[in-house]
This record gives structure tokens, sequence and C-alpha cells, in this order.
């Protein structure tokens, strides 16, 4: 696969062919890394739009948004289509990954810690007291994979919107039915 060129083709590939959607769909998701965000979050302008209600603006204005609508403009409508389902899976799976984590890393730790709890409290205290740091190290790391796992999913998120910003952008007046237009050309 060589260079994008405008449209979402690889240089020598036809931009309709099903497989063309590859290098573009790559060349999207590259632009909304995981490491980006909490930069993009805590020290870029368009970071602070997040929190308002107006997240489309913030969308358009930021640097990875603005990038990945020129990559899009020029792309033919059935890629663009064949983009926007790729992006809804994609959305669709990081949210199923997302409920498993957050069912395997919170549901049942803490209800085999709550049941242990309720079942034999003192053995429960002396488990969590002999962890000690491996015990705080080890909460501390699923914490930040459950914050990983919701970042992906944001992210993904992310690229189906800017498909979706793109697909609204071509949105144009639909034609006159022919026969009102008959009606006017007679008058």
């Amino acid at each position: 696969m060589g260079h994008i060129q405008s449209g979402g083709a690889a240089a020598n590939e036809d931009p309709l062919a099903p497989e063309a959607v590859w290098p573009l769909w790559r060349a999207l998701a590259k632009t909304f890394r995981f490491r980006s965000l909490l930069w993009r979050l805590i020290y870029s302008p368009s970071g602070y739009g997040w929190y308002g209600v107006d997240v489309i603006s913030t969308l358009r204005t930021m640097p990875s948004g603005r990038r990945a609508l020129a990559m899009l403009n020029g792309v033919p409508d059935l890629q663009l289509e064949r983009l926007a389902r790729l992006a809804e899976l994609n959305a669709r799976r990081n949210e199923a990954h997302w409920r498993m984590a957050a069912l395997f890393y919170i549901t049942v730790p803490g209800s085999l810690f709550v049941a242990g709890l309720q079942g034999a409290p003192e053995y429960t205290r002396d488990f969590v007291t002999a962890m000690g740091w491996i015990g705080t190290g080890l909460i501390l790391f699923l914490m930040l994979q459950m914050l990983y796992y919701f970042a992906t999913q944001w992210r993904a998120r992310q690229v189906e919107a800017v498909i979706e910003l793109e697909r609204i952008a071509r949105l144009s007046k639909p034609p006159e039915p022919a026969a009102k237009m008959k009606r006017r050309a007679a008058r």
C-alpha cells in the first residue's frame, strides 16, 4: 500500500474497490490514537470544549478531527458508506470490550470481595492486609486498564462521529419532483 491520496484510496488502487477502504480506515484510526487523548483534553484549547453542551463544534475544530475531515474530503459516497459501517462496527466492538472489562475487572472482583466480607470477614480483612502494596498496585492497574478501555471506546465513537459529520455535510436539498418542475415551467 502506498500513499493515501485525496479520496482515501492508495495511489494505485481503484477508489471504489471494496479493499480500497482499508488504507483509509487505518489512517482514520491512527488519527485518533489513545496517546493523543490526554494531551488534547488537558493542553489543547479544543479540549476545553468537551466540557460544554456543543461537542460537535469541538470535534470539527480539534486537530485530529480536522485531519480526519480532510482525509474524508473527496472520498466517494460508496466508500464513505463503507467507512461509516466499519466505524459503527468498530464502536460496537469497543463497547463490547468495555462491557467485558467492566464485568471481569469490577463486577467479579467486587462481588467476590463483598461475598468474602459477608461469609468470612476476618479472613477477608487478613487477606486484604496481607496484600499490602501488591494489592494496591493491582487495584491501580485495574483502574488504569478500565480508563484505557473507556478512552478507546470514546475514541472509536469519535471516528464514527467524524464520518457522520462528513455524511451530514454532503446532504443537499432533495430534488423537486418532476411534476412540480413541469408546472413551474408551464407558468
